[in-house]
Order: structure tokens, then sequence, then C-alpha cells
């Protein structure tokens, strides 16, 4: 019975939480993320070397400064990669799924991909509703992929092939949304339930 609430008030309220969410972030980063606003970040020129770099980060939950749910800027991921690669420490700050989506768009080469953001929910094996956030692509040949700290995730012919292929690494029992960001976090396409193979979120 909760997990039919759950999946409801998820799909109720998604549309209203993404911008709510996109607001927050970019406050939170105006907040906190300031020092790696002009930040250089490196250029990959695919997802492959885009997830060796993320690769090295360890994945660290949102807390109570995130308000559990705020996307750092790609400066801040730039800095924590920089500083692993040196041989220092991971600076200390959440590193979610979404901060790496946030790099990762901003790093693959653009003469490679378009790149936005990705967001999927899902009812998981014990019926609990489980998100995540990557950066997805879309090659020069048209090829759909998506990267973040989960690795890559592709290729895929379309969308609808890219939500099924991440349904299945979630081990998904149903989707409850998904939507397609702008890299300024703010949503260009939210569904709730699988697309046609015809649907082109550009």
């Amino acid at each position: 019975m909760w997990g039919k609430i759950k999946r409801f008030w998820t799909r109720h309220t998604y549309r209203l939480r993404r911008y709510y969410w996109a607001l927050w972030s970019h406050v939170y980063r105006w907040l906190f993320h300031r020092a790696w606003r002009d930040r250089l970040i490196d250029t990959c020129a695919n997802e492959e070397e885009a997830w060796k770099q993320v690769k090295v980060l360890t994945w660290t939950e949102d807390g109570a400064k995130e308000m559990n749910d705020a996307c750092g800027s790609a400066g801040w991921v730039q800095h924590c990669i920089s500083e692993v690669n040196a041989g220092r420490e991971q600076p200390e700050g959440a590193l979610d799924c979404d901060d790496f989506a946030a790099w990762c768009i901003e790093a693959v080469d653009p003469e490679y991909a378009a790149m936005d953001i990705f967001v999927m929910s899902w009812v998981g094996r014990y019926n609990e509703v489980q998100g995540h956030a990557m950066a997805r692509g879309i090659t020069k040949a048209g090829v759909m992929f998506h990267v973040g700290n989960w690795g890559v995730i592709g290729p895929a012919r379309n969308l609808r092939d890219l939500i099924l292929l991440t349904m299945k690494r979630a081990q998904a029992k149903e989707l409850v949304a998904w939507g397609v960001l702008s890299k300024n976090l703010f949503p260009k396409k939210i569904g709730f339930e699988v697309p046609s193979s015809t649907l082109q979120v550009d």
C-alpha cells in the first residue's frame, strides 16, 4: 500500500520537484560552489574517456547542506578529480549522481555529442521508489548513450531503448517517471511511461 502511495506521489509531484531541484541547485551553487565557478573543465573525446575520469571519485550522498537533493557544479567535480589525480584525498563534500552528470555534460566534446541531463525514477526490487541522474549524449551519428557514476550505458537507437537499458541495469520492476533536462537543469521533456521509439528529445 505504501509503495503505491509513494509511486502516486512521485508521479504527481515530479514536474514540480524538477523545477524546485533546478532552482535550489542554482542557489546551492552560488552559496557553496562559487570558488570553482570559473574552473576549467577537462575535455573528453567521448563517453568512455569521461567515465575514466569520474570513476576515480567516490560517490558521496547529499546531506543537510544540499537539503538532501541539489546538483553541484561541474567546477566542483573537476576540483575533486584534480585533487584525487594529484594523489591527495578526495575533498569533503557531496558527490551524488547529479554532480557526476553535471561534470560529464560539460566535459564531453560538443563536436562529438550533444549532451543534457537525463533523470529516471522507478520501482525497485523491494517495491521502493529509486532514482538516478545521468548525462545523456547523442553523437553526430545519432547514437544515444548516458554516462555518470554508473559508467556508460548504451549505445541505444532512441530514448525508449535507453530507458529500457537503464531499467535493466537498475533491476527495475516498473518505470515511475523520466525527464530530459537542459544544461541549466530545467526540464525539456518529462514522461511517466516508456515512450515510443519515435519520440525525439533533442
